[in-house]
C-alpha cells in the first residue's frame, strides 16, 4: 500500500503527476516481489522435502485505488498460487514462507521512495525504525479527512481498550463497509473537489515538485 500522502498526489494530481506516481508504485511492487520470491518463495524436492530450490512462481497483481470508506488508497494485492517453475524447469509446489512478509514491505518503500525522488519529490520519515514515509508538503487535513477506514479501526480498538494484532485484525473485519466505488472516472471528480477544500491541486503539487534529491536506502528487515 503507498502511504496517504502519495495516495493523495495520485488522486488530486492531473494525468501526468498521477502517471508518475503509478510508474513509482508499480516499480515498488515488482521489486518487492523479486525480493518475496528470491528470499520467502521456495520448491522442496527429494526425500521428505530435503532439497530446496528456487524459481518463479505465479503471482497476480491486481491494483486497487479506494478504500472500503471510499478515500484514495493506491494499493496492489498480489495472489500466489500454489505452483510455478523451479529452477531445472520443472513445474512444482510452491513453499512460502511469510516471515519475509515485513522485509518485503521495506522492500517496496524503499523502492517507491527512490522512485519518487526520481519523479522530483522530496519525502520525509515519519517512522525511521519501520522505513515509513510521506511525500513532504501534502497538507495534513486532508490525508486525515482521507483516512475514515482507519480512523474506524481505531474507533473499534478503542472500545475494545486494545492495541494488538489479533485484535487490530478483528477490528478491521468488524468496521468494513461496502465495496469500493471501481468508476474511476468520478472517483477522481470528488477526490480533485475534496483536495482543492485544502488548498490542493495540480498547481500546488508542481510546487511540491523538482525537491527530491538524495535518496537514502531502508534496508531490508531492520
Amino acid at each position: 500500500s503507498a502511504p496517504k500522502s502519495v495516495s493523495s498526489v495520485w488522486a488530486a494530481g492531473n494525468r501526468e503527476q498521477r502517471d508518475g506516481i503509478t510508474r513509482a508504485h508499480k516499480a515498488a511492487v515488482a521489486k518487492a516481489l523479486e525480493y518475496y520470491k528470491r528470499h520467502g518463495a521456495s520448491f522442496r524436492t527429494g526425500a521428505g522435502g530435503a532439497v530446496v530450490q528456487r524459481g518463479e512462481p505465479v503471482i497476480a497483481t491486481f491494483e486497487h485505488s479506494t478504500s472500503r470508506a471510499g478515500d484514495c488508497h493506491l494499493h496492489d494485492h498480489a495472489l500466489f498460487f500454489a505452483v510455478g517453475v523451479r529452477e531445472d524447469g520443472k513445474i512444482s509446489r510452491v513453499t512460502v514462507d511469510m516471515s519475509h512478509i515485513h522485509a518485503t514491505g521495506a522492500v517496496y518503500r524503499s523502492t517507491l521512495a527512490h522512485e519518487l525522488k526520481a519523479e522530483g519529490y522530496e519525502v520525509e520519515r515519519s517512522d525511521p525504525k519501520n522505513g515509513f514515509f510521506q511525500i513532504k508538503g501534502v497538507p495534513d487535513g486532508l490525508m486525515t479527512a482521507w483516512s475514515k477506514r482507519r480512523a474506524q479501526v481505531e474507533n473499534v480498538l478503542r472500545r475494545e481498550g486494545k492495541t494488538d494484532a489479533k485484535t487490530s485484525a478483528k477490528a478491521a473485519e468488524i468496521s468494513r463497509s461496502g465495496k469500493e466505488n471501481r468508476d474511476r472516472g468520478s472517483n477522481f471528480a470528488r477526490w480533485s473537489a475534496e483536495a482543492r477544500e485544502y488548498g490542493f491541486d495540480p498547481e500546488a503539487i508542481s510546487s511540491l515538485r523538482g525537491r527530491g534529491r538524495e535518496t537514502v536506502p531502508i534496508e531490508p528487515g531492520k
